[in-house]
């Protein structure tokens, strides 16, 4: 969680450690996960915050993902809090927690192959730079929305991005001139995600950090494609969400609330366009904002982000704030049977980055950058929250084919029979092989003897006879 482009976190590593435990879990590869991630190669720039998107989908060989903006520089954590009712910054006596700032935010837009393990540098954001924003990918362009931009001086005050940018794939460049999408009333920690010809936006923040429920969908396929409200707005209002579809419905994990303080939610809802209508689903393990979703066939996963650093992950309202806690979890939602996975969890506890499945069949699942636990500087200082360009994977391998098996027991029967009439006719040709070669023997034998006899007659008979 962030106020005014900041978050809280914990400086107390014990205390966050302690906290960590009641998150434990016992975690195992399962359905063909491997048992450990992997490295996969680095992005371009260290950052955090950013959005991805993947074309052509989950499932294709030939999928790449697209990463854009975000934060890209080390966040400083003074002595500070956010203190929501007055509005403003405050001096927290007790260092227990700190305010963090992103100091240069990026308009960076590159695309990683998983086939070779490298991103490359594409054209920057058209707009400019912007972050905690959503990216999709739908028909071959990559559409980027919402989220915020950097303050315009030093002291002000961040804005909201209303631009959308657009990029086509096919032609490697960006599409000029499209004010017929801005999204005027766009929030930023958003959710987003893609179905049908729409592209939708979910949750977030206002300018002044009120969280919102809203829905908003852009159906490109209208002959005049604007934002209009998709449904009356998800039942729980709130923001540093992450969102993803599956199967035709969409679902949003978790995210940060300050009602009736801050503190990370549990909340798990889906959205059914059809019917426009909003239904609770089970929550997850612990309430969780600022992680990442992707999702393959019917299954969501929700991965790593932060938990309110309490013994039971719950808000506490008579503390000045209520810190975050990086997590390392990864949980597969199952929509058909209502229940979590624990999945291999990630090396490290990791925030704000970005994730997606990508690859043929149920394709790996890749981790994209992001932050880590608070780091107090070697040469002192603030503590700082220090960005990552490490991408991860986490292969599924699916189990070996088994070996081809018989119908049924008739196909077993005469299986039987083949090899039993196979193997007799091979004794038949055997013993005639061997009763054949006894007969040419003893008549060889029987030669021997008669040319011996004839020759000795040969020998006895009258000289005068011979020639």
């Amino acid at each position: 969680m962030h106020s005014p482009s900041k978050m809280f976190v914990t400086l107390t590593v014990a205390a966050a450690a302690a906290a960590r435990g009641a998150l434990a879990t016992s975690h195992t590869a399962t359905d063909g996960w491997e048992s450990s991630w992997s490295n996969a190669g680095t992005l371009l720039t260290p950052r955090s915050d950013m959005g991805v998107a993947v074309w052509p989908p989950a499932g294709s060989a030939k999928g790449k993902a697209y990463v854009s903006g975000g934060c890209i520089a080390n966040q400083p954590c003074p002595q500070m809090y956010f203190d929501q009712a007055a509005g403003a910054m405050k001096a927290n006596q007790s260092m227990q927690y700190v305010y963090c700032s992103c100091p240069s935010v990026g308009a960076n837009f590159e695309v990683y192959d998983p086939a070779t393990q490298k991103s490359t540098s594409l054209p920057a954001l058209p707009s400019g730079k912007r972050y905690r924003h959503a990216t999709v990918a739908i028909a071959g362009r990559v559409y980027v929305y919402g989220g915020w931009r950097p303050a315009a001086s030093a002291g002000g005050y961040e804005s909201i991005a209303t631009e959308v940018d657009v990029f086509d794939i096919a032609t490697n460049k960006w599409l000029a001139n499209n004010p017929g999408l801005a999204w005027s009333e766009a929030t930023g920690d958003l959710g987003g995600f893609a179905i049908g010809n729409s592209i939708f936006a979910v949750g977030g923040y206002m300018v002044n950090y009120t969280a919102v429920s809203t829905l908003y969908a852009l159906d490109l396929q209208a002959s005049s494609p604007s934002w209009t409200l998709a449904s009356a707005g998800m039942p729980t209002a709130r923001g540093d969400v992450c969102a993803a579809a599956a199967m035709g419905d969409a679902y949003v994990f978790g995210g940060w609330s300050f009602a009736p303080c801050l503190h990370a939610v549990d909340v798990l809802e889906s959205f059914d366009p059809r019917a426009k209508t909003w239904s609770k689903r089970p929550s997850a393990v612990v309430g969780t904002g600022d992680g990442a979703c992707a999702s393959v066939g019917s299954t969501v996963y929700l991965i790593g982000g932060e938990r309110t650093n309490t013994p039971d992950g719950k808000p506490d309202c008579k503390a000045v704030s209520s810190p975050a806690d990086a997590v390392n979890h990864v949980l597969a939602y199952s929509p058909d049977t209502k229940q979590y996975t624990s999945l291999t969890p990630l090396s490290f506890d990791r925030f704000r980055f970005a994730a997606a499945a990508v690859g043929p069949g149920l394709g790996s699942l890749f981790v994209f950058g992001g932050q880590g636990d608070l780091v107090l500087p070697a040469g002192g200082g603030p503590p700082e929250q220090v960005l990552t360009s490490k991408i991860e994977m986490l292969r599924h391998a699916p189990p070996a084919a088994p070996a081809p098996a018989l119908a049924d027991s008739k196909d077993n029967t005469m299986l039987v029979v083949v090899l039993v009439v196979v193997g007799l006719l091979a004794v038949l040709l055997a013993g005639g092989a061997m009763l054949l070669n006894g007969k040419l023997q003893a008549a060889n034998e029987l030669n021997e003897k008669l040319t011996a006899q004839v020759g000795i007659a040969g020998d006895n008979a009258d000289p005068s006879t011979r020639p």
